[in-house]
């Protein structure tokens, strides 16, 4: 069984494929999609959701990027970080307005172009977001679920 995400409106959709002998005379296995059902989220959740996602911003750390690097042979090759936790913000691509790279330029007399430096929002505190952290946390751990949310 597998989840398709329908893209637009927070609807999932639910398929099994199986390989059993073909339909079709003297054609051997097949393979066999079937529609188990759709999830739509609970109107309740959708509204908590929207003021979530509100003051979040998707943001792909540079951790999830491939690394390329050179063997001891001279051949090229790459390498994908993977683990728990490891892109930071529990992995997940929504990021709290407050955590993502900010960036300050400033004029210097003198110069043609304003200097840049990297801007950090620091307190205690300052990137909870209780909202997000009850609809994280809820429901049965035992069962799987796709992401966060």
């Amino acid at each position: 069984e597998f989840v398709v995400y329908g893209g637009c409106d927070e609807t999932l959709f639910k398929f099994r494929i199986d390989v059993r002998p073909s339909t079709i005379p003297g054609a051997g296995l097949g393979a066999f999609m079937t529609y188990l059902g759709s999830l739509h989220l609970d109107p309740k959740l959708r509204a908590i959701n929207s003021r979530v996602i509100q003051r979040r911003r998707p943001h792909i750390p540079k951790t999830t990027n491939l690394i390329t690097f050179r063997r001891q042979d001279g051949q090229l090759g790459t390498l994908k970080l993977t683990g728990e936790d490891l892109h930071g913000n529990d992995n997940n691509l929504y990021w709290p307005d407050t955590m993502l790279p900010l960036k300050a330029s400033f004029e210097i007399p003198g110069r043609k172009r304003p200097a840049e430096c990297d801007v950090h929002i620091v307190g205690d505190h300052i990137h909870d977001d209780p909202e997000f952290s009850a609809m994280k946390n809820r429901g049965d751990t035992s069962v799987k679920r796709v992401g966060h949310l």
